[in-house]
């Protein structure tokens, strides 16, 4: 399963900036797709592979932003917004400390299910409403 990544880029008064080169890597392997904004300053990156990126905004008269640690997990939609300051591209910003990127694209969720978990539920399967409740505690046997 993949994720998507999307976003928009504005200015520091909070206008759109269409044109913006956005280009993202993937940390473990370094792979670099780019894109740019359209006319109303949003980008996208769709069928992701899960893991982890940074993701860097850059146009000629402005300051280049980066934002790492970016992570991207199945069958979801992360939004990283990002403003730009005036400023000579050779001249970058780095984003750290931001809020916690939260979904707000979708309405749907994922998640990573760990091997250690899949073998404590199996462990647990003895009594199927015993691993039922632990799964989803609303869940009401009867």
């Amino acid at each position: 399963m993949k994720g998507t990544l999307v976003g928009t880029i504005t200015d520091s008064s909070h206008a759109v900036i269409p044109g913006v080169t956005v280009t993202i890597a993937e940390a473990a392997t370094n792979i670099s797709r780019s894109t740019k904004t359209n006319d109303v300053g949003y980008y996208a990156f769709p069928m992701l592979e899960p893991g982890s990126y940074t993701v860097e905004a850059e146009l000629a008269g402005f300051k280049r932003v980066v934002r790492g640690g970016v992570e991207v997990s199945p069958n979801t939609t992360v939004r990283v917004d990002l403003a730009m300051t005036v400023g000579e591209v050779a001249e970058t910003m780095t984003v750290e400390g931001a809020p916690p990127i939260l979904q707000t694209d979708r309405v749907d969720i994922g998640m990573k299910i760990e091997g250690r978990l899949l073998q404590a539920l199996s462990v647990r399967r003895t009594n199927s409403a015993t691993v039922e409740r632990s799964i989803i505690p609303a869940i009401q046997t009867t």
